[in-house]
């Protein structure tokens, strides 16, 4: 397991405009795959059209 113990956590984008996601539920479900965890803020991945049930399908914990 190449990532075990390993967290990353997301947060949801705060700057006006701003779109991007620090990790796609692809990259969630890879770090997930390697033994790590994934935390996302809900609603990170809304602004590239990424739903918290994308994310969740893909091995991350969505927090409120």
């Amino acid at each position: 397991m190449q990532f075990s113990g390993l967290t990353i956590g997301v947060p949801k984008e705060i700057l006006a405009g701003e779109f991007r996601v620090a990790a796609t539920p692809e990259t969630a479900r890879r770090i997930a795959d390697m033994g790590g965890k994934v935390i996302l803020e809900t609603g990170a991945g809304a602004g590239a059209h990424y739903s918290d049930a994308q994310y969740r399908d893909a091995g991350a914990e969505v927090l409120v």
